[in-house]
């Protein structure tokens, strides 16, 4: 039956495409429809660019993040089973959730030895754990057959496919996400007073239900809502908690930039549902499920935030932008470069292509400081450059689309160039400011590698450049030395 509505869920979708309607509406309906691990998809999908874009013709609807349809739960009989003596601790106030997620649903509870304060229950959907195996098998299939669709194939969909696999996995384990939250609350607790992480209670915590601190605060999904109403979000916030929404979201951003420069764990999944404003300009996150090592060349991204932050002063170098997102994106690549051409001869004709390539251009993207539109689009349209992006950074690319989409729609389609572009750029400034005072900001360094695997990875390289753009192929073969 499951695979009945997928393909017939798969179906509507491309017919609304062949006829030429509004397809991402129906995409939308389809996967809240089918719930679960289509849902979480569609989060994805919504923290785009591109789905900011459509929100009025599409009549997308905000509650993928944080408002799925209720699904009957017997809670007392999971409890029963999860916690076995130690469930009557645990009173749920009332019989319906008050948040429901892509994977679970969330009760208001009293725990019995801690009298005096408020905690929430979050149980694992019983559909989620029915058909998971069965949607991830379909997921995968259905990247394997795109991948043959797509001409730019800088997103690996299969190695994508695998890696959601994985981290849904983990995101639907709440053992693990035990583990992770209370090591990203130490982290934040040693780190800042600013961003406050709900304690995870691990004696009333299984794979299926987890015990966390009560949140009481404004989700941002709400203040989204707003912006979309055309209300003033600024004026509302400080309404409703006395609170600088641009502060806020300041913190949000910087604080997730700086834990990329040097947390051990990143919580990956800042969308509007997983963010609440607090009192005294504080924030607070939720939901740990979706997380992700540090990465392993912090210098690089370092280098990332130096070109953006100076994309937002208008004192931009587009090469030295193309030449980070290389080094970050793609660095085994961006290392058999510099053994090759000790001189660099070769990162030196990237550099001068990509300065070349926009010069030529018209497209608004660099003005309208949309960033990773302008390298898949502008610098590296189709892939030219052949860049393979690893997992962990696929997913840190992801967790900044989400968190750039929150504060863009917080704010208001009005506010793009005034306080959005002011929100990001403070978090750049406070983040490139973080890796400059603990000597985050040294030259992206190599680990040795030998001038046989260099060359190789360097020839196999140029036979993929040259594929797709004989121009690059052409300066890279005419300046570049290898030796």
């Amino acid at each position: 039956m499951r695979l009945l509505f997928v393909v017939r869920a798969l179906f509507r979708v491309w017919r609304a495409w062949r006829s030429d309607q509004v397809w991402l509406k129906v995409l939308s309906d389809e996967c809240q429809n089918l719930g679960g691990v289509y849902v979480k998809f569609l989060q994805h999908l919504a923290s785009t660019e591109l789905m900011a874009q459509v929100y009025a013709a599409s009549g997308y609807r905000l509650d993928a993040f944080d408002d799925v349809a209720v699904e009957p739960i017997d809670v007392a009989e999971v409890l029963r089973q999860e916690l076995g003596v130690k469930a009557s601790q645990i009173v749920v106030e009332e019989d319906q959730p008050f948040a429901t997620g892509s994977f679970a649903q969330v009760y208001h509870c009293r725990v019995a030895d801690r009298p005096g304060s408020r905690y929430i229950i979050k149980i694992l959907r019983p559909s989620v754990v029915r058909y998971l195996n069965f949607d991830f098998v379909a997921l995968r299939f259905c990247c394997w057959a795109g991948q043959f669709m797509l001409k730019n194939d800088i997103f690996p969909l299969v190695e994508i496919a695998d890696e959601f696999i994985k981290t849904t996995k983990r995101e639907t384990d709440y053992q693990r996400e035990l583990i992770t939250a209370q090591a990203i609350r130490e982290y934040f607790a040693k780190r800042t007073d600013n961003v406050v992480v709900p304690e995870t209670l691990a004696d009333y915590s299984t794979r299926l239900i987890l015990v966390q601190d009560y949140i009481e605060g404004l989700p941002l999904t709400e203040v989204v809502e707003q912006a979309q109403a055309g209300n003033d979000t600024y004026q509302f916030v400080k309404d409703q908690l006395g609170s600088d929404m641009q502060q806020q979201l300041v913190t949000v951003g910087s604080e997730f930039l700086i834990a990329i420069l040097q947390a051990d764990i990143i919580m990956a999944d800042p969308h509007p549902g997983n963010i609440y404003l607090l009192r005294d300009n504080k924030v607070a996150l939720i939901d740990f499920g979706l997380a992700v090592a540090a990465p392993r060349h912090r210098a690089s991204f370092y280098h990332m935030i130096v070109q953006y932050r100076a994309l937002y002063e208008d004192r931009a170098d587009m090469g030295l932008l193309a030449l980070a997102m290389l080094a970050f994106y793609d660095h085994t690549l961006y290392q058999a470069l510099d053994v090759i051409a000790k001189d660099r001869s070769l990162t030196r004709t990237i550099y001068e292509y990509a300065n070349t390539l926009l010069q030529s251009t018209t497209s608004t993207f660099a003005a309208n400081r949309q960033i990773t539109q302008l390298f898949l689009n502008e610098i590296n349209a189709g892939n030219r450059f052949a860049v393979r992006l690893d997992s962990v950074d696929i997913m840190l690319q992801r967790g900044l689309y989400h968190y750039l989409a929150a504060a863009r729609l917080a704010c208001g389609d009005e506010y793009r160039r005034t306080h959005y572009w002011r929100i990001v750029h403070d978090a750049l400034e406070l983040a490139e400011v973080h890796a400059n005072i603990y000597g985050i900001s040294e030259a992206v360094r190599s680990s040795p590698m030998s001038i046989e695997l260099a060359q190789e990875i360097v020839m196999d390289w140029m036979s993929k450049v040259a594929e797709r753009d004989r121009a690059a192929y052409a300066m890279l073969l005419q300046k570049g030395e290898l030796s």
